[in-house]
């Protein structure tokens, strides 16, 4: 009994050394730690969204703007009966069943849920009538992001979107409902664009209920972003594109399409348009299901950028590249005459020009112009697939441009280690004269293509296109700016690609782009044309078809 006795004794003196020394801890070395706890849970915070910064183009047009709008918020901690609150509201504001499951799902693991955005002045006010007996609810003025031409350059502005889990993690200075740009430059650029959010201090009792207002941080406003978009040349782009693609669809011809227009001695991108296109104001103002499964369904994507985000062979227009290595390799000469028959075999393999009657003696400027299949299918099989794939890097093929946007796919240049690999067949030489015309396997960017023809007219610089001019906060000081980057010089020489040049200048006097001939500026062009076979997303198998250009 008294070693029990004992054993008890001391068990109790080591127990009170333990809460001893557990006390010190908490009250004197983490005493401060505790005090500025205990009071951070008497404060309540209440967000202040700050205002997205303006996006205007390169000659100080607004794109992109901010207009006041109501929005309503919940804060969990005041809420005194979430049934009663929840009943008075949809009969309120009109809340769907997945408006209310989100609140609820929201409302054990959220300080803060925002209820609705862009609520109209009548639903305001009478909210404000209801206020003071449904404890936990906050009406505020936010700033509603408008987009002022509605479609016009959507896929390279974007849209913006509430900010979910896995966003407001990276993101901890925001809170859940608040919006983060979800496409284009405003989620590019969202760190430049979003600010920071204020708040307003305010003290809680314990049971959550508001004391006092005690201050207000001021949101700080997001940064300004000046593009490289021409907004009349856009516009330009977009009616020209709209009434292609209407007069396509009056010959029963439903498709889509891609404009780009960008300064081919800095990357400067002047306009890009993909259409079809959708209106980013649909999803700040609170897109409503039917209108997203009309966006997300639609055969044609509206969402999907199609100058960076989608590759297809190039057909005819692939011919700069072979050209121009093909007399850097001294295959031909700028002299060198050729003939064609209509059709080339390759063994016993015919392979046709697109003229099937042929061309007869054709020069290589001629052939450029011309676009005749069967020079470039000897030229494609004397440079042999790995020389032509050293080139078609060079000029950017198979690896993605640096535009800052994201979304953007690298392509595919194909050779035999990928055919092996993904078509479990070899390669074959008809393989190779198929992509010296740019079809095939081959899969390009539009803007890839606009940066190969960017290489010719500029006597061989590739440059990295870019779309912000530079970025100025609201203090008026410029934060970032872009410059010219080149990304390599193409191993052709400069007296090459002036032939090149005149191949494409012939092609609009007097070769396949020659319709364009009257229109009163000096033209460079390269016409191309896919065929293609029936299949999913092309039951008709209607071709593809491409004209890339430059001019003074």
């Amino acid at each position: 009994m008294e070693r029990k006795l004992f054993f008890l004794k001391f068990l109790i003196i080591i127990l009170f050394i333990l809460l001893s020394g557990r006390l010190f801890f908490i009250q004197i070395i983490k005493g401060d730690y505790y005090q500025n706890q205990a009071q951070l849970n008497m404060l309540h915070k209440i967000p202040l969204t700050a205002p997205r910064g303006i996006i205007y183009d390169r000659n100080l047009k607004i794109l992109a703007a901010n207009s006041p709008s109501f929005s309503l918020f919940l804060y969990p901690l005041e809420v005194e009966n979430i049934s009663f609150l929840i009943n008075k509201l949809t009969s309120l504001i009109n809340l769907n069943q997945k408006q209310v499951k989100k609140i609820l799902k929201q409302f054990v693991k959220a300080e803060i849920i925002k209820i609705k955005d862009n609520l109209d002045f009548k639903s305001s006010i009478k909210l404000s009538e209801f206020m003071g007996d449904l404890p936990g609810l906050h009406l505020q003025v936010q700033p509603l992001r408008v987009y002022v031409y509605n479609n016009l350059a959507a896929h390279t502005l974007g849209y913006l979107g509430e900010m979910n889990l896995e966003e407001l993690k990276l993101n901890p200075r925001s809170f859940l409902g608040e919006q983060i740009g979800k496409l284009g430059i405003e989620e590019y650029y969202d760190s430049y664009l979003r600010g920071e959010s204020g708040a307003q201090i305010m003290q809680v009792d314990v049971s959550g209920k508001i004391v006092a207002n005690l201050r207000e941080e001021e949101p700080k406003q997001g940064d300004n972003l000046f593009l490289t978009i021409d907004l009349e040349l856009q516009k330009i782009c977009e009616k020209a594109l709209k009434e292609k693609l209407r007069e396509l669809k009056e010959h029963g011809i439903n498709s889509a399409g891609v404009i780009i227009v960008l300064d081919a001695k800095s990357g400067e991108i002047l306009a890009l348009s993909s259409l079809p296109s959708f209106n980013p104001n649909l999803f700040v103002k609170g897109i409503s299901n039917k209108e997203y499964q009309d966006l997300i369904q639609n055969n044609f994507y509206p969402l999907l950028n199609r100058a960076i985000s989608a590759a297809f062979p190039c057909g005819s227009t692939f011919k700069l590249i072979t050209a121009s290595s093909a007399l850097q390799e001294g295959i031909c000469k700028a002299d060198s005459f050729f003939y064609c028959k209509g059709v080339y075999y390759l063994g016993n393999s015919p392979f046709n020009c697109f003229v099937r009657g042929g061309h007869g003696n054709i020069s290589f400027e001629d052939a450029i112009a011309k676009s005749c299949d069967v020079v470039f299918y000897q030229l494609g099989e004397k440079l042999g697939i790995n020389k032509m794939e050293y080139y078609a890097r060079a000029f950017g093929l198979g690896e993605k441009t640096g535009i800052d946007l994201r979304g953007e796919i690298s392509g595919l240049f194909p050779n035999e280690i990928w055919k092996e690999k993904q078509i479990k067949e070899k390669w074959y030489p008809g393989d190779t004269v198929n992509t010296a015309i740019g079809q095939g396997y081959l899969e390009v960017t539009p803007l890839q293509l606009a940066l190969i023809t960017q290489s010719v007219a500029n006597g061989g610089y590739l440059y990295k296109p870019f779309l912000v001019k530079k970025i100025i906060n609201f203090q008026g000081r410029k934060v970032l700016e872009n410059y010219p980057v080149l990304i390599r010089k193409i191993p052709v020489d400069e007296k090459y690609l002036k032939i090149i040049k005149k191949g494409m200048r012939g092609a609009v006097i007097y070769g396949t782009a020659a319709a364009l001939n009257q229109s009163g500026v000096e033209i460079a062009g390269k016409t191309g044309t896919v065929e293609n076979f029936p299949a999913s997303g092309n039951p008709y198998g209607r071709n593809h078809t491409w004209f890339t250009c430059f001019a003074p």
